[in-house]
C-alpha cells in the first residue's frame, strides 16, 4: 500500500480486527486521557428534516498517530428495508495531514458505545450485579447484552421493546448462546423487568419517559443513551447521583435534562461529569442501595482511543482495500 492511498475497511473486515474485550479495555483508556485532558473533540447536530439528522463528531488522542471524525446518520422510515441508522468513520494521518482511511462504521459504533457502558457498569453497578433490564433490541441492545456478558456473571436478562414479537425472536435466538435466560416482557409490563433488574440501559428511539423512579429496586443503575426522552423526570430527581459524561452536551441536547433546567430543577451542581469519577475527583457509587443515573451522549477519547487501536492493527494485518490516488 502505497503512503498516499486511503485504506478502506468493510463492516466484515472491522469486525475481524477487534473484540468486545478488546474495545473495553481501548474505551477504558479513552476515558482516562479524558479525564487527564489528553484529548480535543468538537461535535454538532446537522437537520435534515423532521425526525432525521447527521451527527458529525470528531476527536483527538495526543500522541495518535490519525484523527478521527466520525459520522452518524439517522433516517426512519426512509427505505423500510433498510437500517434506520448508518455511520462512517475517516481517520486522518496527523504527521501528513492527509486522509488515511475510511471504515464502514455501524457495528463498531454500537461496539464502542457497549464497551463504553459495561467501563461505566464497572464502576458505577452495586457490587454483585448480575441483572439487567434493556429496552430496544436493535443493533445496540444487542451488542449491550452481549458486552456486558463479558464481563459479568449475568443470572438473566429482561428485553423489552415495542414490538414485543420481536423481543420474543431476540430472547429465543440469544438465551441459548449467552447461557442464561432472556425473558421478552411486553412494553405494557415494562414495569416487572425495571423491578428485577441491577442494571437498566435504554437504547431506543421512543421519545417517551419509559422508566419510573418508583420501578427501581435499591442500588439500581440506570444507563441511559442517546438523544431521546426515555426516563421519567422523578428519576434524574431523586436519584441519589447523577452521572453525565459531559454536561454541555446533556444540558443541550437530551429533553429530559432540557426540561429539568429550564424548570429550574437541575443545574450543573446537580450532577458529575464521568471522567472525574473515573479519575477519582467526583463520588461515584458510595453506599451499596445507591441509585445512580448515568446520562450519555459519547465522549470523543473512548472512540478515538478504539479507532486509533483499529488502525494500526489494520496497517500491521494488512488488512481492508487500499484506494489509490495522489493527495496534493
Amino acid at each position: 500500500m502505497a503512503e498516499s492511498d486511503l485504506l478502506y475497511l468493510t463492516e466484515s473486515q472491522v469486525q475481524k480486527l477487534i473484540n468486545p474485550r478488546e474495545a473495553v479495555m481501548w474505551a477504558r483508556e479513552g476515558f482516562l486521557d479524558e479525564a487527564e485532558g489528553r484529548v480535543v473533540d468538537a461535535r454538532f447536530y446537522l437537520p435534515i428534516a423532521q425526525g432525521q439528522f447527521l451527527k458529525p463528531s470528531g476527536a483527538y488522542r495526543q500522541g495518535d498517530a490519525v484523527a478521527m471524525l466520525h459520522v452518524f446518520g439517522y433516517f426512519p422510515q426512509v427505505q423500510p428495508t433498510r437500517p434506520a441508522t448508518s455511520s462512517l468513520l475517516l481517520l486522518w494521518d496527523v504527521q501528513t495531514g492527509q486522509p488515511a482511511a475510511l471504515l464502514e462504521a455501524n457495528w463498531l459504533t454500537a461496539l464502542k458505545t457497549a464497551a463504553a457502558s459495561t467501563v461505566v457498569a464497572q464502576a458505577l453497578a452495586r457490587p454483585g450485579a448480575d441483572t439487567v433490564a434493556i429496552f430496544g433490541v436493535g443493533q445496540q441492545g444487542r451488542m449491550h447484552l452481549q458486552t456486558l456478558a463479558e464481563f459479568f456473571a449475568l443470572r438473566q436478562a429482561w428485553i423489552v421493546d415495542v414490538s414485543h414479537a420481536r423481543a420474543v425472536a431476540f430472547a429465543r435466538q440469544w438465551s441459548p448462546r449467552l447461557g442464561f435466560p432472556i425473558w421478552a416482557v411486553p412494553y405494557e409490563r415494562r414495569d416487572e423487568a425495571v423491578r428485577a433488574a441491577d442494571m437498566v440501559i435504554t437504547v431506543t428511539t421512543a421519545n417517551e419517559p419509559m422508566v419510573e423512579y418508583a420501578w427501581l429496586k435499591p442500588g439500581a443503575l440506570v444507563i441511559k443513551l442517546g438523544s431521546y426522552q426515555e426516563l421519567a423526570p422523578d428519576v434524574l430527581l431523586q436519584a441519589d447521583r447523577v452521572v453525565v459524561d459531559r454536561w454541555e452536551y446533556v444540558a443541550a441536547r437530551l429533553p429530559e435534562v432540557r426540561q429539568l433546567v429550564e424548570q429550574g430543577l437541575l443545574t450543573r451542581e446537580h450532577v458529575v461529569e464521568w471522567p472525574d469519577v473515573l479519575a477519582g475527583r467526583a463520588p461515584g457509587r458510595q453506599r451499596r442501595d445507591d441509585i445512580i443515573v448515568y446520562l450519555s451522549l459519547g465522549l470523543g477519547g473512548e472512540f478515538a482511543a478504539i479507532a486509533s487501536h483499529l488502525y494500526e492493527r489494520a496497517r500491521a494485518l494488512r488488512a481492508g482495500a487500499p484506494v489509490a490516488g495522489r493527495r496534493a
